[in-house]
């Protein structure tokens, strides 16, 4: 009875063995084929570049002031009433043009009246002299005539002088900005006037730290950006003065350049670029291949057909490029764009991606 019982159970537990063998292996099939059924997976479409080595030289960043080369502001040479203003705010002028006239009739007059004295003093003293040559008069008598003279004489330069300080003229030819004084208005000395610039010619005018100071000379080019153009491009300066006097505060060099005119506005700020010839090897890889994140700046780097999430540490910027000071090497393919669909261990293929596809870059 015990041996039948045993046969049983025996029995029943090889039977469900088998059974489950046979539920595995049909299972297994059923999965072989669900997957030989699905479509084998698609690469993701991208641009690629390979990285390489390239000899560039340090790029110092600065800001600055656009100037005109010369500039003055007109100021008010001696106290009075202003009697005329000839030329409008804004207005072009020549060089010896008058401005402003401050109530030059009285220093006329007064000029005028010494020219009388003079030609009175200068005949008194013609007349002594003769007398003197035929000894009918002393030395002394002849003295005093010769000084009166020369006294009107000196009194007419200073009347003249001060007839020509009466009427503010232009020092050069410019333009004149707002004219602050109108006709009947008083003034006193050193009053401002009016300002007048030269605005065909203009310089912007920028520091660098001292470290830079040997690596820069006079003819070097430099990139000059002004907001008052948004998004226009950038102007050409040529270096013309570089101050041989360091500032004591911020150990700063003072460096002038010329830059054409166009577009610019003397006073206005300046965003300055200077590339210095001092070239050593610099890895450079598109600023649109590299992904910014909390964790730090990265690439996908392609190797054996698949994007690998790579790591890098990034210089200086280049215009649209980058330097990578650590984390690729030269002759690495990377991803350049349609970075949106890319992740780590992802197929991609050469293609060109979608218009859409890179990612925007947040700022850490």
């Amino acid at each position: 009875m015990n041996n039948s019982r045993k046969r049983r159970i025996l029995i029943v537990t090889v039977a469900i063995i088998i059974a489950a063998i046979g539920s595995y292996f049909i299972k297994a099939d059923y999965k072989a084929k669900q997957l030989a059924e699905q479509p084998a997976p698609t690469a993701i479409i991208v641009e690629m570049t390979k990285t390489k080595s390239t000899n560039i030289g340090t790029v110092i960043h600065a800001v600055g002031t656009i100037q005109s080369f010369s500039g003055v502001m007109l100021r008010a040479q001696i106290a009075g009433r202003i009697t005329a203003v000839n030329v409008r705010s804004g207005s072009h002028v020549k060089q010896g043009t008058i401005i402003i006239e401050i109530n030059p009739q009285v220093l006329a007059a007064q000029l005028a009246e010494a020219q009388a004295e003079l030609k009175l003093t200068e005949f008194e003293y013609q007349r002594q002299k003769k007398l003197y040559d035929r000894k009918v008069i002393s030395l002394e008598q002849l003295t005093t005539a010769k000084s009166n003279y020369l006294i009107n004489k000196a009194k007419i330069v200073s009347a003249q002088q001060s007839l020509d300080l009466a009427s503010t003229k232009a020092e050069f030819d410019g333009q004149i900005g707002l004219i602050n004084v109108e006709v009947g208005d008083g003034v006193d000395i050193g009053q401002e006037l009016a300002s007048l610039e030269v605005i065909d010619r203009l310089r912007v005018e920028f520091a660098i730290p001292q470290k830079y100071i040997k690596l820069v000379k006079k003819g070097d080019k430099i990139d000059i950006s002004s907001s008052t153009e948004g998004n226009s491009p950038s102007h050409i300066g040529t270096v013309y003065a570089i101050d041989p006097l360091l500032d004591e505060g911020t150990r700063t060099a003072s460096i002038r350049a010329e830059v054409s005119p166009k577009g610019l506005i003397p006073g206005s700020y300046a965003e300055i670029s200077l590339m210095l010839d001092d070239k050593k090897p610099a890895l450079l890889i598109p600023q649109t291949a590299v992904i910014h994140s909390l964790y730090g700046n990265y690439v996908y780097k392609v190797v054996g057909g698949k994007a690998k999430r790579t790591v890098i540490s990034l210089g200086e910027r280049q215009a649209n490029t980058v330097i990578v000071t650590k984390g690729l090497q030269a002759g690495d393919t990377i991803v350049s764009a349609g970075l949106r669909k890319v992740s780590d261990g992802a197929l991609i293929s050469m293609g060109q991606p979608e218009k859409n596809t890179p990612p925007q870059p947040s700022k850490t």
